[in-house]
């Protein structure tokens, strides 16, 4: 068990070196978090991690997303009750994935992250999740 805060990724990694081998490849699985901080400490986040993995190595991610109507009420309510939300457009998530290369079918809402899921197959909502998978060279 590690007692570490995810913000200060030394003690973090330091913890996964002493039962993880990470100059293999591995997949780092970042959900539902970098929805809680403003896109560049997202993005520098996101990067502390990915400079220690090998290449290879894959990084899941995923982000609540809202549209429209639903972004408001999303930022009034979860901001005012829990911790604040930021919602990151499509095109900042895809930046927080920096040098990495996203594999098919890139940044979409989760429901369609199936390989063999023709795009737009599922219903659009307002509210939904981003996800995406890259690898690192």
């Amino acid at each position: 068990v590690l007692d570490a805060d995810v913000r200060d990724a030394g003690p973090v990694l330091d913890g996964i070196r002493a039962s993880l081998d990470t100059s293999a490849p591995a997949c780092l699985t970042i959900g539902y978090l970098l929805h809680f901080y403003p896109a560049a400490a997202a993005r520098d986040l996101l990067g502390r991690y990915v400079s220690a993995l090998a290449p290879g190595s894959v990084v899941v991610l995923s982000v609540l997303h809202y549209e429209g109507d639903a972004a408001q009420r999303a930022l009034a309510t979860y901001s005012s009750e829990v911790t604040p939300l930021y919602l990151h457009t499509a095109e900042e998530v895809a930046g927080f994935f920096g040098p990495l290369d996203l594999v098919p079918p890139g940044l979409v809402d989760a429901r369609s992250w199936y390989q063999d899921q023709a795009p737009g197959a599922v219903a659009p909502r307002d509210g939904f999740v981003l996800a995406g998978v890259a690898r690192k060279r």
